[in-house]
């Protein structure tokens, strides 16, 4: 299992470094997400749908088999993968140009991404084989991800820093999953 924890972080690592690098090739502000910036041109939308299908599927097929097993996650998140997959590779190929029907869907189902981060990060508080204060700490960040859903939905003016609130909500969640994998 070990290799697999090495081989999903690696990945999630790599994913990072190439949003990042899209983001700083591709400036386009705080308002606009990542995928956006990824948009602006073929060659790093290309590079942002296969990183995230590759690297973004190892780490899903990492929390489904390895994770979500040796923490007891609640068994009604093993019949939600294939819908979280399927989010996934709907972030990652549909394009986010600002506006249209295609930006519209890839909201949606950034959005439903985003709904599904919020319950697996919302269920460790309550799963078990989890050291306390990671649970503490999972628990603060579960209500963080509802605080920002809950900005990007009613609140017009955060969108303003949409991307920063984008970048803590994904390093957060790779950061407890790893810490839960390391400390477990």
């Amino acid at each position: 299992m070990i290799t697999m924890e090495i081989i999903a972080f690696s990945s999630v690592f790599l994913l990072l470094i190439i949003l990042f690098a899209i983001v700083r090739l591709q400036p386009r502000g705080k308002h606009v997400s990542i995928s956006e910036h990824a948009a602006m041109t073929s060659w790093t939308y290309w590079i942002f749908g296969i990183s995230l299908s590759l690297f973004g599927g190892i780490f899903l097929f990492f929390l489904q088999t390895s994770f979500s097993a040796s923490v007891e996650m609640p068994m009604y998140l093993s019949f939600m993968y294939p819908f979280i997959w399927i989010c996934l590779l709907g972030t990652a190929w549909v394009p986010d140009t600002g506006n249209g029907k295609l930006s519209k869907t890839h909201k949606i189902v950034a959005f439903s991404l985003a709904g599904w981060m919020v319950i697996i990060i919302s269920s460790l508080p309550f799963s078990g084989h989890i050291p306390l204060f990671l649970k503490f700490i999972a628990a603060i960040i579960s209500l963080w991800y509802i605080y920002t859903l809950y900005l990007f939905a009613f609140v017009k003016k955060s969108l303003q820093n949409f991307l920063v609130y984008q970048t803590i909500n994904t390093v957060s969640f790779f950061m407890i999953i790893a810490a839960i994998s390391v400390f477990q």
